[in-house]
């Protein structure tokens, strides 16, 4: 147990600069082009990547902010990135359906995966990494900050990228 605990140590301290970085993290965005009055006249993006407009938390509808904290993540607000009970929760559910049929990550575990885990498959190990960092992400940022990053990171179907993307 304990040199598990000192493994997490060592790889947050390893990944903590990462975490220092994750609000300045480059993300793609959109190219859009306007006429001399203002008028959008097209939207240029790369079909491998997608469609993104980076929003500023202020900018965003709270009743997005709402919908996304209880449909992803209830507790958001006040878990310390990480939700154990809705792991477990999750666990057993899976357990007894012999599937997976629910999810107990939170939205700042969802924005970790989304930056720097998408690509590799969901093992215990990645998810275990995840859920430091996440926890170390809400040591790092504000819960608004982290509100900001997820949505303007989560891909939303269709080549959106970013609740500005999937709104357009």
């Amino acid at each position: 147990f304990s040199s598990g605990i000192g493994a997490a140590f060592a790889f947050y301290q390893v990944n903590s600069p990462v975490l220092s970085d994750v609000a300045n993290h480059t993300l793609f965005q959109s190219t859009r082009i306007y006429d001399r009055n203002g008028q959008l006249l097209y939207e240029l993006y790369d079909p491998k990547y997608g469609r993104r407009t980076y929003v500023n938390y202020p900018d965003i509808s709270k009743n997005v902010i709402n919908a996304t904290v209880a449909a992803e993540d209830h507790t958001f607000w006040t878990n310390g990135g990480v939700d154990l009970q809705g792991i477990i929760r999750a666990a057993v559910a899976n357990l007894q359906s012999h599937s997976t049929i629910e999810g107990g990550s939170t939205i700042t575990q969802q924005l970790i995966k989304a930056q720097f885990f998408s690509d590799q498959p969901r093992t215990i190990q990645v998810k275990g990494q995840e859920a430091i960092l996440a926890y170390g992400l809400t040591q790092e940022y504000p819960k608004w900050k982290i509100m900001e990053m997820y949505l303007n990171t989560i891909y939303y179907g269709d080549l959106n990228y970013g609740i500005e993307a999937a709104a357009q």
